[in-house]
């Protein structure tokens, strides 16, 4: 019962984090990288002793996309400076949905194969999440656009789940979506 209670005090830093680094997104500051993955760490610990394995190796994918994306603001700009906004190439984006959709199908079947809830529909929300992330990482404006999907079909998984904090935590994150592209499109603007 006491590691039930030490989950949920974890579960409410990660979400109130979680939120702040939305923001610190949106801001386009160094630090939202470093707090994702205090987050991460966190959710490791939490996957491990629920043991959701698949959630923990998901999660480890994830803090290595971090790390890369908080060396890549920092230095991945033209002279190894800052990086800045920025649109997608159309080769880029046929390329990611190809990538996607095919990876999305090679994970369907062992979540099927697993019993996973709504199997179909999560190795979709994996794989573009995992884009979704790289985008962000490269400064990619159409990362706020796929969160924005990405976001409406979670509101939907974790109502069908019973779960509607976590179906009104995703609906912040539309609206978070829309601020962020916004704030996005004007820095690009700017430069």
């Amino acid at each position: 019962m006491e590691i039930l209670k030490t989950l949920n005090y974890f579960e409410l830093f990660s979400v109130i984090i979680s939120l702040a680094t939305s923001f610190l997104t949106i801001k386009q500051k160094y630090i939202r990288w470093p707090l994702d993955i205090l987050i991460l760490l966190i959710n490791l610990l939490i996957h491990h002793k629920a043991h959701m394995y698949d959630r923990w190796i998901l999660t480890t994918i994830i803090l290595i996309l971090n790390f890369y994306g908080w060396y890549n603001w920092k230095y991945g700009g033209i002279n190894k400076d800052d990086l800045k906004v920025t649109f997608s190439s159309n080769r880029l984006i046929l390329f990611l949905l190809v990538f996607g959709l095919i990876t999305s199908l090679s994970i369907y079947w062992p979540l099927k194969k697993a019993h996973s809830f709504l199997p179909l529909i999560s190795s979709f929300r994996t794989m573009f999440s995992l884009i979704a992330i790289w985008l962000a990482s490269r400064k990619k404006i159409e990362n706020w656009i796929l969160w924005s999907i990405l976001n409406f079909i979670s509101i939907f998984i974790y109502y069908k789940k019973g779960l509607y904090l976590f179906s009104m935590k995703y609906f912040v994150y539309i609206i978070l979506s829309y601020i962020g592209y916004r704030s996005w499109f004007k820095s690009m603007k700017e430069n």
